[in-house]
C-alpha cells in the first residue's frame, strides 16, 4: 500500500483500523489483551503502510474506548480503558503534520515508530512492548541530544510521566515496563 500511494502521489488513509472487526460481539475489545493487540496493529500499520492517517474502526457504545461503571450512588460514570490510554498517547504526543521517520527494531516483540514535527519540531519515538519488562537500546538519535521525556501507558494507568531518559552519543538505554506503550520525546510538557 505504501508503494502504491507513493507511485500515485496520493495520501494513504487507513479508514477502519482494528485487529478484529467482530470483537464487539463478545466484548473482547474490553480486555487488556485486545488493547495490546490493537497497539501492535497500529505500530505495524505505521511501519509498513506508512499512512498519513489512521482512523479507529469505530467510536460507538458497543466498541468504545471508554467503559461505563455504576457508582455507589447508582449513577453511571465513564472510565478510561487501556485502549483509551493507548489512543490518547498516539493522538496527544504525535505532532500534527509530523513526518514519519525510518525506524526499526531488532526484536519482533518490541516495535518502534518515530516522528519529527514540522519545521524541525519535536522528535517522538513510540515503542510498544507487549511482553515482559525489558531493557531497550535506542540508537541513531540526533547528535547533541541530551535527554528525552518518557511517557508510558499500560494496564494500570495511562499517560504517566516517567523519569527523563539520558542520551549519550545518540544512544538511549530505557527500561520498558511490561505490556506497555512508551513514548520518548523532545517536546516540553
Amino acid at each position: 500500500w505504501a508503494e502504491l500511494a507513493e507511485r500515485l502521489r496520493l495520501p494513504l488513509v487507513v479508514a477502519e483500523a482494528g485487529p478484529d472487526a467482530s470483537a464487539w460481539q463478545g466484548g473482547s475489545y474490553k480486555s487488556f489483551h485486545y488493547a495490546l493487540g490493537e497497539l501492535h496493529h497500529y505500530q505495524e500499520l505505521l511501519l509498513h503502510a506508512r499512512p498519513q492517517s489512521i482512523l479507529l474502526w469505530e467510536y460507538t457504545a458497543d466498541y468504545g474506548v471508554l467503559d461505563t461503571v455504576t457508582g455507589s450512588d447508582g449513577k453511571p460514570t465513564l472510565v478510561e480503558t487501556p485502549r483509551y490510554w493507548f489512543q490518547a498517547q498516539w493522538c496527544n504526543l504525535t505532532p500534527h503534520n509530523s513526518e514519519a521517520l525510518g525506524s526499526g527494531s531488532d526484536s519482533a516483540n518490541v516495535l518502534l515508530t518515530a516522528f519529527r514535527g514540522p519545521d524541525g519540531g519535536p522528535l517522538v519515538l513510540h515503542l510498544s512492548n507487549p511482553g515482559a519488562a525489558r531493557q531497550a537500546c535506542v540508537r541513531g538519535l540526533p547528535a547533541g541530544l541530551g535527554r528525552l521525556r518518557m511517557i508510558h501507558s499500560g494496564r494500570a494507568a495511562g499517560l504517566v510521566e516517567g523519569p527523563p531518559v539520558q542520551v549519550d552519543n545518540g544512544v538511549a538505554i530505557i527500561d520498558l515496563p511490561a505490556q506497555s506503550m512508551v513514548t520518548l520525546t523532545t517536546a516540553e510538557r
